[in-house]
């Protein structure tokens, strides 16, 4: 707008007219929307043509329209000392419903007050598609449920089966074992060949490692069982060195450097099992190896910690494990997540070995974060002897 046809607006006489504040009677609880307003407005409307508010009419309309023969009430009271004006309608007593006051005109001083005795049986008649409906569901949800748990229960007992049968069956494998360990020790009693009694040294030492993966495996089944250790003064390094021998020889086909340093004092020793502690060291060497491309180098370090206790840490350059798989990285069964062209075949135990073998030993495994986009430095700790 212009100036000029703003101020030929402004200077038009305002036409008196009645207002209606809505939010007035919001707030003074005569009406919840604006159309009950405008209803109010209009009931003023009719009082001032001389049609006041008439009980009898509404009684006609109500039964035109409600052909159910239940007792009812309209009364017409005022608002402020709730005394009755006009009542019409069959019910006598206590009612089974009453509404809310409704207003009649804006000024809100008198209201209407519908009661009504409507039976326990009519709801129930009248909602019984709904309960049928709802009982239907709650049956079948429930079917559901106790076919879930009679898959469950089944998947239980089978599950239970497999764990018993597989318990015997690793279980059996230290007897055979026993038996060709005690076979090969006879025949390098009797070898002349040193070539062949090398040989034959290779094979019992690693039939007693196989021998004590196994008695790992039956104590991570049965968490209940404790390992039995044969503890007796270990020299780590000492310990490390045919281990690294063992895998030069069993990865030859794949390049890599395995180098082994310590910074222990001369005597530095702890109290372990020989044949588990070397499992451990195997395992993250080996691990290190299998989780890398050619050339991979691994770097076996021993030193003291500030808690006098030997710190052994085996760190690579291989493909490294992202942070969000490190918590369950020595869980039993867990295999890290990996692309399918470096997927290898494993079964998830190694690591919960060595971490039930270290804590049987009074020490810690676990992995120390790198700054490097490659690589892992896994580390354990066990005590030294004083």
């Amino acid at each position: 707008m212009t100036p000029e046809e703003l101020d030929s607006l402004l200077r038009i006489e305002p036409i008196p007219y009645d207002t209606i504040d809505l939010d007035r009677f919001k707030d003074d609880g005569i009406i919840l929307t604006e159309a009950e307003g405008w209803t109010l407005f209009s009931h003023d409307d009719f009082e001032r043509d001389g049609l006041p508010f008439n009980l009898a009419v509404l009684d006609s309309i109500f039964h035109a329209y409600y052909t159910k023969d239940f007792p009812y009430s309209f009364t017409l009271l005022y608002y402020k000392d709730r005394k009755p004006i006009e009542t019409i309608g069959d019910l006598i007593g206590k009612a089974d419903y009453e509404s809310h006051l409704m207003p009649i005109g804006t000024k809100g001083e008198r209201r209407l007050l519908l009661k009504m005795d409507i039976p326990f049986s009519y709801f129930v008649t009248y909602e019984a598609g709904s309960l049928v409906a709802s009982l239907v569901i709650v049956l079948f949800v429930l079917l559901c449920l106790i076919f879930q748990l009679t898959v469950i229960r089944i998947k239980s007992e089978r599950l239970k089966q497999w764990e018993t049968h597989a318990h015997g069956t690793i279980h059996d494998l230290k007897t055979p074992l026993n038996s060709v360990v005690t076979m090969l020790s006879l025949f390098r009693l009797t070898e002349k060949d040193p070539q062949k009694k090398d040989l034959l040294n290779q094979g019992v030492v690693q039939l007693k490692r196989l021998a004590g993966t196994i008695e790992t495996l039956l104590s991570i089944e049965n968490n209940r069982r404790e390992l039995v250790l044969r503890k007796t003064e270990l020299d780590l390094p000492t310990l490390c060195e045919p281990i690294k021998q063992e895998l030069d020889v069993l990865y030859h086909d794949k390049p890599h450097k395995i180098e082994i340093t310590s910074t222990l004092p001369e005597k530095a020793k702890v109290e372990g099992d020989a044949m588990y502690i070397g499992n451990v060291l195997r395992n993250l060497i080996e691990n290190a190896l299998k989780y890398a491309d050619a050339g991979v180098k691994v770097f076996v370090r021993f030193q003291e910690n500030a808690q006098h206790q030997v710190e052994a840490t085996v760190e690579d350059n291989g493909w490294g494990i992202e942070p969000k798989y490190r918590r369950k990285l020595f869980s039993q069964f867990y295999q890290v997540p990996r692309p399918t062209d470096k997927m290898l075949k494993g079964h998830g135990i190694g690591l919960a070995q060595c971490k039930l073998i270290v804590e049987a030993h009074g020490g810690k495994i676990g992995l120390h974060d790198t700054n490097n986009d490659k690589g892992s430095l896994f580390y354990f700790t066990l005590p030294l002897i004083n």
